[in-house]
């Protein structure tokens, strides 16, 4: 009879010794809970890293993105300025123009503000918009010259690039009141601030084509192109450039626009 108390009491112990205490029970779910607790504040982490708007590295690859498209897309179409045009001069055939703005309504408007013509020099000239006229069907009548521009708003951000829709020659004087079909390329607030489009003229070497070199460069340069006659030394080559905002990783792009000599 006390054997088989023993024995059961025994058996008892061991599927007592086989089951969780309170203890246990309680310790494993404050592991559980820091556990849970550290993954949630990863996850957290990851995504803000990822999905922020402004430091996120998603973000930060769209506004890349659209600075590097934008930046080709003024590339090639700055190179068209004065292109067919004898007599393409800066400040007439090509204008800089700063504190214009446009209130993206429709594809077809005007600029909500015109902004004011900052005269092209030699020393570097700032504004945040530049329009040109471009002849690349060689016509002899100016009336058929197509104008262009490239306007980063003052208020927005934004970049646009612009063609005139009506005979637009001299820009020079038509640029204010002229309706524009709009094709946005950098979309509002991507950028911290407003392009700065800087404008000058320059006899020195600028990409990707270089501007002309004065003769006595030349002689200095290569001896045997002493007494060489070239009317380059009268010239002078435009040179853009395009200066992003912080939030973008490039540095400012600069080109001279070929067609232009002073």
């Amino acid at each position: 009879m006390h054997s088989e108390f023993r024995i059961k009491l025994r058996k008892s112990n061991q599927i007592k010794n086989k089951g969780f205490s309170l203890i246990s029970l309680m310790v494993g779910l404050l592991v559980s809970s820091v556990s849970l607790l550290a993954m949630m504040g990863l996850y957290k982490s990851v995504v803000y890293h990822i999905y922020d708007p402004i430091s996120g590295s998603q973000s930060f690859s769209i506004r890349n993105q659209q600075n590097m498209a934008g930046l080709l897309s003024i590339q090639n179409l700055t190179q068209n300025a004065g292109f067919g045009i004898e007599t393409a001069a800066t400040n007439t055939t090509l204008i800089l123009v700063e504190n214009a703005s446009l209130t993206f309504n429709s594809h077809h408007q005007k600029l909500t503000t015109p902004g004011t013509l900052v005269p092209i020099k030699f020393s570097a000239q700032t504004g945040n918009a530049i329009f040109w006229e471009e002849n690349t069907t060689l016509s002899t009548n100016s009336n058929e010259y197509h104008c262009k521009g490239i306007l980063s708003d003052i208020n927005t951000k934004a970049v646009y690039a612009l063609t005139a829709s009506n005979s637009c020659s001299p820009i020079a004087t038509l640029w204010s009141n002229q309706n524009w079909d709009i094709t946005r390329i950098i979309k509002p607030d991507v950028l911290d601030a407003p392009l700065t489009i800087t404008a000058s003229l320059d006899v020195g070497k600028c990409s990707p084509f270089e501007s002309e070199v004065s003769k006595s460069l030349l002689e200095s340069q290569i001896s045997e192109l002493a007494g060489i006659e070239s009317d380059a030394q009268i010239k002078a080559g435009l040179k853009i450039s395009v200066g992003w905002s912080k939030a973008a990783s490039y540095t400012p792009w600069t080109s001279c626009l070929t067609n232009f000599s002073g």
